[in-house]
């Protein structure tokens, strides 16, 4: 996240001119980031927590398959890299 961070902080920079348009401009960056965070954690949160014995079996389960499908690859790839919400 703090790489994430840089990189934002970085694009601000480069598309500002003033330190008021670097904040206004970083703030819209990681704001939009961090909502697909939160956003996915409100999804998965419930299968990582839950104290029923067969939701974990099943999370994993379709977790091993689905992330090896080259298209929710991308997706998981591109999220933890900040290229979905940082841009």
């Amino acid at each position: 996240m703090a790489l994430i961070d840089a990189e934002g902080l970085a694009l601000a920079i480069n598309a500002s001119e003033t330190v008021e348009q670097i904040a206004t401009a970083y703030h819209r960056l990681r704001t939009r980031h961090v909502r697909v965070y939160q956003l996915l954690s409100r999804i998965f949160t419930p299968a990582y927590q839950s104290e029923s014995a067969a939701l974990p079996v099943l999370r994993d389960f379709a977790s091993h398959y689905l992330a090896r499908l080259p298209v929710a690859r991308a997706i998981i790839a591109q999220t933890v890299s900040g290229r979905i919400g940082l841009r």
